[in-house]
């Protein structure tokens, strides 16, 4: 045989075993998640560096999770110890304003069930909560600020000497006319909300509270406009008129703002998103417009950046599309093309001194990481065939927060999961299968309480990551990197089963 003859034949003995390995995940470390699944075999690392970088782009992490109402928004604070604010639907129709206020990380001695010190406030807005921010400001004010379409109200966090999270109602404003964006200025000294014709202001300092009790009335009127709530109980709305702004901005640039953000480079200038898909700079102290970036018609959803870099900030919009930008240039320097249609969030973080896009997606229902360097994405986390509302990132304790929605509640949407060797260590063994590991057959109208349901439109197959994991309901995820992570430390499988209808 000649040489070019055994080269030929060699290549395609390689090839063949090529096309015959699983084109997945081969985990880069004994402590990465059986729910991340990477691009590649390994990430590339620089040889110096820290546990911190390793971790995460290793995706050495361990992933706790919990049942929540379903969710709209989120914040987590640069406080010591940190508390992540979730603002959501609540009631028997999801049309109540939810608020939940826990720490990120779990407090020593924890009871189970408690261990985030969890409190929820008794929310008095007439209709659901759609703005969220928050004063994480090195004061005494630690505020969560929650509006609806008409009014907006404050709520002071606490920590208990036990750890448990406690909050006070504190503010309440009329917003009629400005419902759109709701953002913090002057290191929280200021309060804006975007409308149809400008934006409103008030000086935090200077507002009447709810005094001690929480109860006073704040404004000249009460609310009075029963037939304008969509809440089930009319008597569970706080009746404060709320206060009226300190003053207006009326200027078109700073009307119909959609989501706002502090801007990079620091200053009184913010980032404006638009519904139509636009995105300014402009600085509130001189009401100018500075930078517009191109984009495209489509809204913008959420507009992120990174403390280490005040140059940059990445966008996600309508259109299935992350956008990071120099603040100083008009175009973008890297386009996403996520392909998931609307795309809620994105988050830019410097992590072990690399710079990372984490983005949460709609309708592929996972978590993807993206290397900004290497302009490539490096893995996904599985968000239990959820998708993502909204993240975030706590530094300090090396947490992705992640709220996601179920869309699979009708027990008509599940079948039985066909699990069988397929991460069944986790799962308590072959329950789906025969002793071969073959599934069975499928009968929809046989329930067993050791067998496992997933949904029949599911993004995802059961084998799509090392184990099968379904919510069946809308969770909050926690997914801590550690360098020497625990594998096995895993959300609890759902309750969805055939027929078994809400959870």
């Amino acid at each position: 045989m000649s040489t070019s003859a055994a080269s030929s034949k060699a290549f395609f003995a390689l090839a063949l075993i090529l096309i015959r390995m699983p084109s997945s995940n081969c985990r880069p470390s004994p402590h990465t998640s059986p729910l991340a699944k990477f691009n590649h075999t390994r990430p590339v690392l620089p040889a110096d560096a820290s546990p911190e970088l390793t971790a995460f782009a290793e995706g050495r992490c361990e992933i706790v999770s919990d049942d929540i109402p379903p969710a709209i928004a989120i914040f987590v604070t640069k406080t010591n110890p940190s508390v992540v604010a979730v603002i959501g639907r609540g009631g028997a129709r999801d049309c109540d304003p939810n608020l939940c206020i826990q720490r990120v990380a779990p407090f020593p001695n924890a009871k189970p069930g408690w261990s985030f010190g969890t409190d929820w406030p008794r929310v008095g807005l007439a209709n659901v909560a759609t703005e969220l921010c928050v004063d994480d400001h090195e004061s005494e004010r630690r505020l969560v600020w929650v509006a609806d379409d008409r009014r907006a109200k404050s709520y002071r966090w606490s920590i208990s000497d036990k750890g448990d999270v406690q909050s006070h109602p504190v503010h309440t404003l009329r917003t009629k006319g400005f419902d759109n964006a709701l953002f913090l200025s002057h290191d929280g000294s200021r309060i804006m909300r975007s409308g149809r014709s400008g934006m409103a202001v008030w000086d935090v300092d200077a507002l009447k509270t709810h005094g001690q009790g929480g109860y006073e009335i704040v404004g000249k009127e009460r609310l009075a406009e029963a037939h304008h709530t969509s809440r089930d109980v009319y008597e569970n709305v706080e009746l404060s008129g709320g206060a009226m702004p300190s003053r207006l901005v009326e200027h078109e640039s700073f009307a119909k703002i959609t989501v706002a953000k502090a801007h990079p480079a620091g200053g009184s200038q913010i980032l404006a998103g638009y519904a139509t898909g636009g995105v300014a700079g402009l600085d509130l102290q001189t009401q100018q417009v500075g930078t517009t970036f191109h984009q495209r018609g489509q809204k913008i959803n959420t507009i992120a950046t990174s403390a280490s870099d005040p140059n940059a900030f990445v966008t996600a919009s309508g259109d299935g599309v992350v956008r990071l930008y120099d603040a100083r240039e008009s175009t973008p320097k890297a386009i996403i093309k996520e392909g998931d249609g609307n795309l809620n969030c994105a988050i830019y973080e410097d992590i072990g001194g690399h710079p990372y896009i984490i983005l949460g997606t709609h309708n592929s229902q996972l978590i993807r990481v993206w290397d900004v360097r290497n302009r490539a994405p490096i893995y996904k986390l599985a968000t239990g065939n959820n998708s993502v509302a909204a993240l975030a990132w706590d530094a300090p304790s090396q947490t992705l927060v992640a709220v996601t929605h179920c869309p699979h509640f009708d027990g008509y949407d599940y079948r039985w999961a066909k699990i069988g060797r397929h991460g069944e260590e986790w799962v308590g063994g072959d329950r789906d299968g025969d002793e071969d590991g073959e599934d069975y057959e499928e009968d929809e109208d046989e329930y067993d309480e050791t067998s496992f349901g997933w949904p029949k439109n599911a993004h995802h197959k059961e084998t799509a990551f090392d184990v099968a994991f379904d919510c069946g309901d809308h969770r909050i995820f926690r997914y801590q990197f550690k360098h020497d992570a625990n594998p096995k430390v895993l959300p609890k499988y759902g309750e969805g089963r055939p027929r078994s209808g809400y959870y």
